[in-house]
């Protein structure tokens, strides 16, 4: 073999190596693509709102002297919100166990304890005295919202939007992520363990 033909070999296997390298990333998508299984632990057990639906603090009306005095605290954090449409009678069986399997959510969160809080959201006033009434949890805020946060939730949501209901807003004012009220509190945990990594703010 003349040394020619052995620099022309090694060329040839560079640029065959290259070739296999510019591919394997295309054929790795298209295997997960195929395959989606295969990267289910890293999806979010919450649903994508898609648009997410705008919530600014000053939308929300405090309900009661605890919510009055903590209201400041929403600020900047990330919220896990129950929402209460309205003419709501009550907070059912279903929706209490949503309101208590937050509360154990927010005690596993350790050391991000801080970044979230919880509160219930009524679509008016009129009906929040009796839901209130029937939530036996002294760390909950309660507000009320304007018309326009549960007619947008309502058409971004597919499920019928009742009691218990939970959407977590973002510290920006997004709400990004809605969970059925059975939801299991240790996979909402990794859902935001993972938002509390990635995120800067709240």
């Amino acid at each position: 073999m003349t040394r020619h033909s052995h620099k022309q070999r090694n060329a040839q296997r560079t640029i065959i190596l290259m070739f296999v390298l510019a591919l394997l990333p295309i054929l790795l998508a298209l295997l997960f693509y195929c395959n989606p299984q295969w990267i289910g632990r890293y999806k979010n057990y919450g649903t994508l709102i898609v648009p997410p639906v705008q919530l600014a603090d000053g939308e929300l009306t405090p309900l009661g002297a605890f919510s009055k005095q903590h209201f400041s605290e929403l600020d900047g954090r990330w919220l896990f919100i129950h929402v209460v449409p309205r003419l709501s009678s009550t907070c059912d069986e279903a929706c209490l166990k949503s309101v208590y399997n937050s509360h154990q959510l927010w005690l596993m969160l350790n050391q991000n304890l801080m970044r979230i809080r919880r509160l219930v959201v009524f679509a008016d006033a009129e009906t929040s005295g009796k839901v209130m009434s029937a939530i036996n949890d002294p760390y909950l805020l309660y507000a009320v919202a304007g018309k326009t946060l549960f007619q947008a939730l309502s058409e971004s949501i597919p499920a019928p939007l009742i009691s218990g209901t939970v959407v977590l807003r973002d510290p920006l004012g997004n709400v990004m992520l809605w969970y059925n009220r059975d939801f299991d509190s240790y996979k909402v945990k990794k859902d935001l363990s993972r938002l509390f990594r990635t995120s800067r703010v709240g």
